[in-house]
């Protein structure tokens, strides 16, 4: 499975991309992942507030699955998602540095 996540936005204008490949994570962790993953493809907004100035905005890719969003039309299960690509991928970048 791979998943991306960029984010935009905000009141500084921030640009980030968090990127996941299953292949990367523990037996245990990919579990995790398609858990959440098929969660939030279950119920996936594809659509931005309007008049959103500094709301983040999101673009998610599962495997070939796209989907944007805002601050305010991300569910709870793309929350979830969300937090533990970031977590992952920022775990890997530090253990890759030691």
């Amino acid at each position: 499975m791979h998943i991306e996540f960029s984010e935009t936005g905000g009141f500084a204008g921030l640009s980030k991309k968090f990127v996941l490949d299953s292949n990367d994570l523990s037996d245990e962790k990919k579990k995790e992942l398609e858990a959440l993953a098929s969660a939030a493809k279950m119920d996936m907004p594809n659509k931005k507030s309007e008049g959103a100035a500094d709301h983040m905005n999101y673009d998610l890719d599962i495997d070939g699955e796209k989907a944007s969003f805002d601050d305010l039309t991300m569910n709870n299960p793309l929350r979830a998602l969300y937090s533990f690509v970031k977590s992952e991928v920022l775990a890997l970048k530090k253990a890759a540095k030691k």
